[in-house]
């Protein structure tokens, strides 16, 4: 990791890291989706490599956009290209594919992005930790743990 140091005209200074202490490794389900394999999956994979290289680079306002339209096309890949966001969140809900928790968490998520495009809002790196933890919890399940656990559930003996 590496320090840039600045020196303020008013005496003081200020420090940034190289990368960006948001930053984290990128999830083993994101390395299934840009496999190929599925080319919508595949899409969507790739803009949330992109998301990630924002995040790396600082970026945090183009990681916030990236990070709505990533899950408005994991809407609209699951439950189709149908009406608002707040109905494609609510479908997504009901599809059983989140939880009514995660479900407000998306929509704070959502609105961060929103205010990033309409209102040239620039989340702080917490905000962008929270926003990237809930892109997590929501592709995780859809796009690696269902596959993991199919092979995890071979393993497993049988019962007697």
């Amino acid at each position: 990791m590496g320090v840039q140091t600045r020196f303020l005209s008013d005496g003081s200074t200020t420090s940034q890291y190289y990368p960006s202490p948001v930053s984290r490794q990128e999830p083993i389900w994101l390395r299934y989706m840009r496999m190929g394999i599925d080319a919508d999956q595949e899409k969507i994979g790739e803009l949330i490599f992109e998301v990630y290289r924002a995040v790396d680079a600082k970026q945090y306002r183009l990681a916030a956009m990236g990070i709505r339209a990533a899950l408005e096309q994991i809407m609209i890949l699951k439950i189709g290209d149908i009406g608002t966001f707040n109905q494609k969140l609510e479908r997504f809900q009901k599809a059983g594919l989140i939880s009514a928790i995660q479900q407000d968490a998306m929509r704070a998520t959502l609105d961060v992005g929103d205010a990033a495009i309409h209102r040239g809002y620039n989340p702080r790196e917490a905000e962008l930790k929270i926003a990237l933890d809930v892109l997590d919890g929501v592709c995780a399940p859809i796009f690696g743990h269902v596959d993991e656990a199919k092979r995890m559930g071979k393993a497993v003996p049988p019962r007697k």
